[in-house]
């Protein structure tokens, strides 16, 4: 499992407790409300400068990976190797492309990928 982050390297986590872990988070920022899904309303959060950590499926299109990414601008992290079926999962919706607004559960996932916790 490969993680990114734009300004600092990359991360891999290859434990399987810890990629449940980061799903179980995202499941509770969407109960929480913390969730931004979908490439338009993303992309909109992005330019609000809304998001901590994005996540964009392993099976996204290319298509999508490029604009999102191309909206990134500040430091943000981005988890990229998560199938949209464990994020569907996850969050009880399909989807492809998520933000999480909250910067203290960003941080917890972070420090999962970091191998903090």
């Amino acid at each position: 499992m490969l993680f990114i982050n734009k300004l600092e390297g990359s991360f891999s986590v290859t434990n399987v407790l810890s990629r449940r872990k980061i799903l179980n988070y995202l499941g509770l920022c969407r109960r929480a409300g913390f969730i931004i899904s979908g490439s338009e309303l993303l992309i909109k959060a992005l330019l609000k400068k809304q998001l901590f950590l994005v996540v964009i499926a392993s099976d996204a299109s290319p298509k999508t990976t490029k604009e999102i990414k191309k909206h990134i601008v500040d430091k943000i992290f981005i988890i990229n190797q998560l199938s949209s079926s464990e994020i569907s999962q996850a969050i009880g919706q399909e989807r492809k492309v998520l933000g999480v607004t909250d910067q203290g559960i960003a941080q917890q996932i972070r420090k999962i990928i970091e191998g903090g916790e």
